[in-house]
């Protein structure tokens, strides 16, 4: 299964306190939060924010992604025994969101996949993939411990170990909501993609079909039809990342057309006008404003308007026939947004 890449900024250390270890297990939690649109976009985005209490973890799976907040060899604070504990130091933690508009057993299915990935790539055991109760004792993850939406902690392992009859549905399902090649004597790798920010946009050429994975034995999702038109999230080789698992083979410039190169946007500002703030951005500014301009330009949203930003305002201005001067105005908000 894919995962997606967005991580809290190094300069979040309440949140992301960079100590680094090495993984000996992998922990269970539930987000615990039901309200409709809390799946795991809504929790990356609270991470990459900066929480509102010193509280974070690896990763956030609902019924149709895997989003990672924090690097597999970082502390995350989600085990509840302490900046000391084992739970603490030593573990990768994964939230399952229970969000009431979401499918909650084929979110445990993914975190299952996950799990096994994970597992594999840094030779942890089952016995050692353990529930937020073992380390504080509360009754996390509520749902699995109890059963209550049709989904036991003992299915969960079994998912994760792939036996039984129910394991194999479950792996088969998982894949069929998301799923990338793998080779079936080695490790289990998982794939990460940054797609948050839309690096370039296309035209099919051709009729051509889209793959679940940069690979032409991976499974076919659809046609992509001539004159359509994609976002550009990621690139591997030739292959394009056109939003969540979908890719399209470039083919060597015979399937695709490179429209442009939007630096300038993103998924939330391309979905239309964003007004000016009222003052300008330059070297020494900081707040939201600053991340949106950095999330914009392809620069980590640190916050904190500092030479990179600047530079990136550098070179956007004098592709797009502005001042160059270094400072988000009005006229460069514009063009941005």
């Amino acid at each position: 299964m894919n995962i997606i890449q967005r991580l809290i900024p190094a300069s979040n250390k309440d949140t992301r306190p960079g100590i680094k270890m090495v993984p000996k297990y992998i922990t269970i939690h539930e987000t615990d939060n039901p309200s409709p649109g809390a799946d795991a976009e809504a929790h990356a985005r609270l991470q990459e924010r900066g929480n509102d209490r010193t509280a974070s973890w690896h990763l956030q799976i609902d019924d149709h992604v895997a989003i990672q907040s924090i690097p597999f060899n970082e502390v995350a604070w989600a085990a509840g025994d302490g900046r000391s504990g084992t739970g603490n130091k030593s573990s990768i933690h994964i939230e399952i969101c229970v969000n009431s508009d979401g499918n909650f057993r084929n979110a445990v299915q993914n975190a299952a996949e996950v799990t096994k990935q994970l597992m594999n790539t840094y030779n942890i055991p089952i016995s050692k993939v353990v529930q937020h109760n073992h380390w504080s004792g509360k009754n996390c993850p509520r749902n699995l411990r109890s059963g209550a939406k049709g989904v036991s902690w003992n299915d969960f392992l079994n998912m994760v170990k792939g036996s039984g009859a129910q394991a194999a549905q479950a792996v088969q399902t998982a894949r069929a909501v998301q799923s990338t090649p793998t080779t079936p004597t080695g490790p289990i790798e998982p794939v990460f993609i940054q797609s948050h920010t839309i690096i370039q946009r296309v035209r099919a050429l051709v009729r051509t079909d889209i793959r679940k994975a940069p690979n032409h034995a991976a499974e076919f999702v659809r046609d992509a039809m001539p004159g359509e038109e994609f976002n550009v999230f990621a690139r591997e080789g030739d292959w394009h990342n056109v939003g969540r698992d979908n890719w399209i083979d470039g083919n060597g410039g015979k399937n695709l057309y490179w429209i442009d190169n939007p630096a300038s946007q993103t998924d939330d500002a391309s979905k239309g006008s964003v007004p000016f703030p009222g003052q300008v951005l330059k070297r020494g500014s900081k707040g939201e404003d600053v991340k949106q301009v950095q999330r914009a330009l392809g620069v980590q949203a640190v916050g904190t308007y500092g030479p990179k930003t600047e530079a990136a305002v550098r070179a956007f201005q004098a592709s797009n026939g502005l001042t160059v001067d270094g400072v988000v105005g009005p006229q460069t908000w514009e063009a941005l947004f």
